[in-house]
C-alpha cells in the first residue's frame, strides 16, 4: 500500500498481480492495472507500473488512463523507478540490462549492460549540474 506524495490517492498491489488506484477521501476506485509493483511520481500526477513483462507503464493518477508504455524489447523488466524529479524512469532486468527513459517522450536515453551479475535492485539518485 502506498500513498501519493500529496496524499490524494492510494495504491494497493495484491499478490495476484493486480494494482488498484483509489481516491483517499471518497474511497472511489480510479484504476485497475496488471502489475507486480506500482509507484507514484514525485508530483503525484502519474503511476508507474511493471508486471514482469517486457515493459513498464505510466498511468494518469487522476483518471487511471494509460499515458504511455515504456516497452523494452530486449528483456523482462523486473524493476522500474522514477527519478527524484519525476522526469525519468529507470528499468532493470535479470538479463543485466538497465534502461533510462525520458517520461515526457517515452524515449530510451541510455541502455546499460551490467555484465554477468544478476540485477536485483536499482537505486536512483540525482544531481543536476548547472
Amino acid at each position: 500500500v502506498r500513498f501519493s506524495p500529496d496524499a490524494a490517492s492510494v495504491l494497493t498491489v495484491s499478490t495476484d498481480g493486480v494494482a488498484k488506484l483509489w481516491k483517499t477521501e471518497s474511497g472511489e476506485q480510479l484504476g485497475l492495472f496488471e502489475a507486480q509493483d506500482a509507484a507514484f511520481s514525485p508530483d503525484s500526477l502519474s503511476v508507474l507500473t511493471r508486471s514482469g513483462g517486457q515493459g513498464a507503464w505510466l498511468w494518469s493518477a487522476h483518471s487511471g488512463q494509460c499515458i504511455r508504455s515504456l516497452v523494452d524489447r530486449q528483456s523482462m523488466v523486473d524493476v522500474a523507478k522514477f527519478s527524484p524529479d519525476g522526469s525519468f524512469v529507470v528499468t532493470a532486468s535479470k538479463e543485466n540490462v538497465v534502461e533510462l527513459w525520458r517520461v515526457e517522450s517515452g524515449e530510451v536515453l541510455h541502455t546499460l549492460t551490467c555484465g554477468d551479475v544478476n540485477m536485483r535492485s536499482v537505486a536512483v539518485g540525482w544531481t543536476r549540474q548547472p
